[in-house]
């Protein structure tokens, strides 16, 4: 009787783990499927680029003073595709 008992007892603790790993691919399965979904367009990305070159600027504003600096920038600013703005924070 007591080998009978053994095996049962060994029995029932094999089942579980055999099920366990059938429902990890069942559940896996179902994400791998489903197709990723579109990435959204950036409306910013059908606008026309600019020719002001900003990390020329910010080297050549680092580098120099200020009295070239600010010439060297109204020189290459682009106003039809770039805006300058002005805030004041209390």
């Amino acid at each position: 009787m007591a080998v009978d008992g053994q095996e049962k007892k060994a029995a029932k603790k094999e089942q579980p783990k055999k099920e366990q790993p059938a429902k990890k691919k069942e559940e896996a399965a179902p994400a791998a499927e489903a197709p990723p979904a579109p990435k959204p367009k950036d409306p910013l990305d059908a606008l026309p680029a600019g020719n002001f070159v900003m990390d020329d600027f910010k080297r050549f504003y680092s580098n120099n003073d200020e009295e070239k600096s600010v010439p060297y920038f109204w020189e290459k600013f682009d106003p039809d595709h770039y805006s300058i703005w002005y805030c004041e924070y209390k």
